[in-house]
This record gives structure tokens, C-alpha cells and sequence, in this order.
């Protein structure tokens, strides 16, 4: 079996370790670990393999063995990096570069690039989420560019790669022409299924069988999920249909609802009694921020879960499409509902969604779990590893 890892801060949606799941459920001939310097504090049905900062010496002599063993190492760089100058990134290793890699050497005597079989054989790869590196995407194309197999993106920043249909990127540090585009690569983050489809189609139709739709909204992050502005347009949206429409709505969030205020551990509420309200929810809006521009993990699940979800997707781009579905037979648009650029076309959008018959309700609900099924499982993602990234 060959061997995988994939390292990250502390896999702040827990993206990298749902993609080695998948990996390891549906890639005969690799076996992948989940490594990471903290604990996630959300708690997650699926832990990380190790944290570093909390591990034993035992623990740690297995997460050297394995690193040096590797065959292909992901990173997700969320650390500070040391970037004084262009001169230091061209002329550097990425030991002293990047904050994951330093941290590695300094914590574990092991260098990724010198000592293992995936920095030797170039086989190392980067994996962008967030601002971390939307905020410096042109240092780290660079570094993605000169030291690193593939880089993967999480669809929002597929925009700012180097990719064939923006080539001027490479042009503005004069960077080789014989770069490959292929190795930029859009994904989807996955989820597997709590329940089989047939189940899950169930659960759609009984629960839109209803005069009462539970709109959700997991308050993980309020500023950059815009939670302010969501509640306080939701909640004037619900105010006025209520007046006249025959369906009772209500919004729920993890701080209003008293169930899930009741199981609040550390500041935040356990992952399972998220899926819970999911489970019951119809509808789920997952962010209003147009800086980001697509959804994360939790669209995905509560897409899984039979809920008409929203989000602003204004960053989902023909070509971060067509990479994340280039290992797929054609998916169909995605479903999420694009929530405008602006607080008053959120309002109006939602407005339009929240007076349509229970029955397109319903239909919305049935076309995001096929979606779902096409794009997000642990077996379509674990497709797109094993033709794309994995070689």
C-alpha cells in the first residue's frame, strides 16, 4: 500500500481529513493519514489521525515514520510564512519558507523535502482554503509553481491560479513558459452520506410535507459567514410572509435555538447536533460574502441533507467548474441559490425563494441531493485523487 498524508493547521473545516476518508474507502492502493499541529474545536465525527502538539513521543516517532514513507504529501499551509523578499522565495526550500513544513523540521528532525519519498521524488502538493491565501495569492503562485507537484483550490480561489485561461498571472514574475496548467486543480470538498440516497429522498418528502419550514444557520464563523446580516434579513423576511402566507417560517440559528445553545462545549457546538438540525432544516443558508463567493463543508452537508441552501456564489467561475468536474460526467449547474452582491438582492432572493410552492420547494431540495451525489461523496472526490492528483 502506498502511503498518504495530508497536513494541515488544524483542518479548519476538517477538509483534509474527509478527503484521506475518502481515499482510503475508495483508493485500493493507498492508505492515507490526516496529520495535524492542533486539534479541530469543533468536534467532528472524524477526528484527525494525530495532532502534533498533544502527541506522545510514541506518537510522534509514528508520525515520522509515516511522513518519510509517504509516496505523495498534501499540505494545507495555514501558518504565518517568512516571506522578506522575491530573492528568499526563489532562492529558499520550502522548510523555510512555508510555516508547515518549518514547523515539521523544528517539532519532528524531519525535513519533507530531504527525508521523505514524496518530497524526493517530487510528489509534494499544496491544498489553498481560505484568506490565507486569498490575501497573498500571487506570493504563493509562486511557490506553488516552483516547488510543488499539484496545487489544489478550493473552488472561490480558482480564479487567482495560474490557469490556461489567465496565463498574464505567470507573465508577472516572468515565470518559465514550460509551467503546466494541468497541475492547477479546482475540488470539491466531500462529505459521504449519513443515509442511503433512497433514504435521504424520504427525508425530503416527508419533511416538505409541511406547514412549518426551519431556515438554518450555523454560526461558525460570524464575520465571515455575514451571520449580522443574514438574521437581521431573514428575520425581516420571515416577519412580513408570515403576515400573509399560510406556511409558517422560522429561522434557526446556533444562538437562538436553545437545543443547541444547551450542547455548546468550549465555545462551539458539537458537529453532530449541527447534522441534526440539518436533518430537520429545509432550507440552510450558509453565507452572505461576496469577498468569498462560494460555500464550504457545510453547504455540502446540508445539500446532503435534503436542504434548499444559499450562499453568495459570485466566485464559482465556468473555469473552476469545469477543473472540479473534469473527472466527472457532466454534473448539471449547481443548485446552490447565489444570494446576490449586495444586502438588498439577498432580501429580494429570498423573498422570491420563500413564495414558491411547497412543490418547486420540494424539487429544489431533490436537485441539490443529486448534486450532491455527482460532485461531493467520498467515492467522486476519491475519482478525482485517483485520475488527477495521485500519479
Amino acid at each position: 500500500m502506498k502511503k498518504i498524508a495530508f497536513i494541515g493547521y488544524n483542518d479548519s473545516a476538517n477538509c483534509m481529513t474527509e478527503y484521506s476518508q475518502a481515499i482510503n474507502q475508495h483508493c485500493d492502493e493507498f492508505e492515507s493519514k490526516s496529520i495535524c499541529i492542533e486539534s479541530h474545536p469543533i468536534l467532528y465525527s472524524i477526528p484527525h489521525d494525530y495532532d502534533i502538539r498533544s502527541s506522545n513521543v510514541e506518537q510522534r516517532n509514528e508520525i515520522k515514520e509515516w511522513l518519510m514513507e509517504c509516496s505523495h504529501i498534501i499540505i494545507g499551509e495555514e501558518m504565518r510564512c517568512n516571506f522578506p523578499d522575491m530573492s528568499f522565495i526563489l532562492n529558499n526550500s520550502i522548510t523555510e519558507i512555508l510555516g508547515i513544513p518549518n514547523f515539521i523540521k523544528n517539532e519532528l528532525g524531519l525535513d519533507l523535502v530531504l527525508d521523505t519519498l514524496a518530497g524526493r521524488t517530487n510528489k509534494l502538493h499544496l491544498y489553498y482554503t481560505g484568506s490565507f491565501y486569498r490575501s497573498r495569492s500571487h506570493i504563493f503562485n509562486i511557490i506553488g509553481g516552483k516547488y510543488f507537484d499539484k496545487v489544489l483550490y478550493c473552488i472561490d480561489l480558482y480564479r487567482l491560479s495560474w490557469n490556461k485561461d489567465n496565463p498574464k498571472r505567470t507573465q508577472t514574475f516572468s515565470f518559465p513558459d514550460t509551467y503546466s496548467f494541468k497541475n492547477n486543480l479546482a475540488i470539491h470538498v466531500a462529505c459521504d452520506p449519513l443515509y442511503k440516497k433512497e433514504i435521504l429522498k424520504d427525508l425530503i418528502e416527508t419533511k416538505f410535507n409541511s406547514d412549518k419550514i426551519l431556515i438554518f444557520h450555523a454560526t461558525t464563523s460570524k464575520t465571515m459567514k455575514g451571520t449580522d446580516i443574514i438574521t437581521k434579513i431573514t428575520e425581516e423576511v420571515i416577519k412580513e410572509i408570515n403576515l400573509i402566507s399560510p406556511i409558517t417560517y422560522q429561522l434557526i440559528t446556533t444562538e437562538n435555538y436553545s437545543p443547541l445553545k444547551e450542547t455548546i462545549k468550549n465555545g462551539w457546538v458539537p458537529h453532530k447536533e449541527i447534522m441534526k438540525i440539518k436533518e430537520q432544516s429545509h432550507i440552510y443558508i450558509d453565507e452572505f460574502n461576496p469577498s468569498v463567493g462560494y460555500f464550504g463543508v457545510s453547504g455540502v452537508e446540508s445539500l446532503m441533507m435534503g436542504n434548499i441552501t444559499m450562499a453568495t456564489i459570485n466566485n464559482l467561475t465556468p473555469e473552476s467548474e469545469i477543473s472540479s468536474n473534469s473527472h466527472l460526467t457532466p454534473p448539471g449547474s449547481c443548485p446552490v441559490i447565489h444570494l446576490g452582491e449586495n444586502p438588498e438582492q439577498f432580501k429580494q432572493i429570498l423573498k422570491e425563494t420563500l413564495n414558491k410552492p411547497l412543490s418547486e420547494l420540494k424539487e429544489l431540495a431533490y436537485q441539490s441531493l443529486e448534486w450532491y451525489f455527482k460532485t461531493s461523496t467520498y467515492k467522486a472526490v476519491a475519482t478525482k485523487f485517483k485520475k488527477e492528483i495521485l500519479i
